[in-house]
């Protein structure tokens, strides 16, 4: 095994070095002030350069901005680039589109997203639901992102605010109460009323 080299301090990207933490990880910090632990590979190739702020910085700033190379080429070549976009995305299989909306608005692979699921026991994150799937589908689909809503937009979330895998009927339960625990507390109270209440 060779000489472990000090990346204490060092910066990659948005990351900042805190410490090794064993397993060829470093503790990083991110500016946004997220700290997670990243491989040795994955830093020094820079193929992990923020917790995914920077991702999302950089796709706000081309959508506000509407530069991009697309926009300055002919129609032959837009043509070109259509259908070469569209043989790509077929070569990567179904998985492609839900790993992208996975990156581009949770800052969390397709990948990390299924391990967390795994944490979970395959289970919906809320204790009181039945929804299991043992099996799940490749796109993961069939499980949202729960975060705090204050924190970022409808459809994005960071590690900050992110708190687990909901399956769709919680996650719209939450969704149409506004994260409101309160909504949620009377409308068990309701149906508990109701359920008890004697029927004429």
């Amino acid at each position: 095994m060779g000489k472990l080299i000090d990346l204490t301090g060092q910066p990659f990207g948005y990351w900042t070095v805190l410490n090794y933490t064993g397993d060829k990880k470093w503790n990083c910090r991110c500016i946004c002030g997220v700290e997670r632990p990243v491989r040795r590979n994955l830093l020094v190739r820079h193929h992990s350069e923020s917790c995914g702020c920077k991702t999302r910085e950089l796709y706000e700033k081309t959508q506000k901005s509407g530069s991009s190379r697309y926009s300055t080429m002919t129609p032959k070549q837009k043509e070109h680039q259509r259908k070469y976009h569209e043989t790509w995305k077929k070569k990567q299989g179904e998985t492609y589109l839900a790993n992208k909306s996975c990156v581009y608005g949770h800052g969390h692979t397709l990948q990390q997203k299924r391990e967390l699921l795994e944490k979970q026991g395959w289970k919906c994150a809320n204790r009181a639901c039945d929804f299991i799937t043992p099996s799940p589908t490749l796109t993961l689909t069939e499980w949202c992102w729960d975060h705090d809503h204050s924190c970022c937009p409808k459809n994005t979330s960071c590690e900050k605010c992110r708190r687990g895998l909901l399956c769709q009927q919680c996650n719209k339960a939450l969704g149409n109460v506004r994260d409101d625990p309160s909504k949620l507390e009377g409308l068990a109270e309701y149906l508990r009323f109701h359920s008890t209440r004697p029927r004429p």
